[in-house]
């Protein structure tokens, strides 16, 4: 069973024959000020709180060797413990580089989805300049779907296609989601229907897509429709007409 921080603690103390009550109790609060530390490292670099702590006592060594070491050590109690926590340091920083460049990436994707959609570069050289929208909807399992941004640009005969650019993420940075946002259709004046998604870019915990509407006549104002698993939206575009206006 994994050991908590108090737990840690308790185990290196019981080791130390020789040292007062006021001792343990002093060795003990620097343990776990040092496991706390590399928690909230772990932590800001997306690990979940317990998966966090439970690494960051693992980094620190096994506690009977450490109470050994240190009731072997005493009076020089404070130079070991001091070296015990540079050491639990480097292997923390070990840690990082090894194990976190992949849950750092999805923290990141996670992030952009849920407060920066604008940010995603879609790499198209004509997609028109984009109008932020606000259109945001809790799904179930915790997910949400966001239509964030939509543009306009004029085509051959009058008509026109909007890009609406539209972001699903999960609950959290490590939690898969199997992407809702491609299960939304357009209806407009017309009883045509559009459900194509010419991009999309995706990873477990949010997906990118961008829906492109073709053959729009002039202030035409399209209708979202989301129906899938038990929820069921429906949700009218504004689109930028006096951006376009003839």
């Amino acid at each position: 069973m994994s050991q908590t921080p108090d737990t840690y603690g308790k185990t290196v103390c019981a080791c130390l024959r020789y040292a007062t009550a006021k001792e343990k109790t002093a060795v003990q609060a620097e343990l776990e000020a040092h496991i706390e530390d590399h928690t909230e490292a772990l932590l800001a670099a997306g690990y979940d709180a317990g998966h966090a702590q439970r690494l960051a006592v693992e980094a620190m060594g096994d506690p009977q060797d450490v109470g050994q070491a240190l009731n072997e050590a005493f009076p020089r109690r404070w130079w070991v413990l001091s070296r015990l926590a540079a050491f639990a340091l480097v292997a923390s920083v070990v840690l990082l580089v090894l194990y976190l460049p992949a849950p750092i990436g999805q923290a990141h994707n996670y992030y952009q989805a849920k407060y920066d959609p604008m940010s995603f570069d879609w790499h198209l050289d004509t997609l028109p300049e984009l109008v932020p929208l606000d259109f945001q909807y809790d799904l179930p399992g915790g997910s949400t779907l966001f239509l964030y941004a939509v543009g306009l640009a004029e085509g051959e005969a009058g008509a026109y296609t909007a890009y609406l650019c539209a972001v699903d993420y999960s609950g959290g940075p490590f939690q898969p989601i199997d992407h809702p946002v491609q299960r939304l259709s357009f209806t407009w004046e017309t009883e045509a229907s559009y459900a194509y998604i010419p991009m999309g870019e995706g990873c477990g915990c949010r997906y990118f897509a961008l829906y492109q509407l073709q053959e729009l006549p002039f202030g035409a104002h399209p209708v979202a429709h989301f129906d899938y698993n038990g929820t069921r939206f429906d949700a009218e575009i504004p689109l930028p007409w006096e951006e376009v206006s003839p």
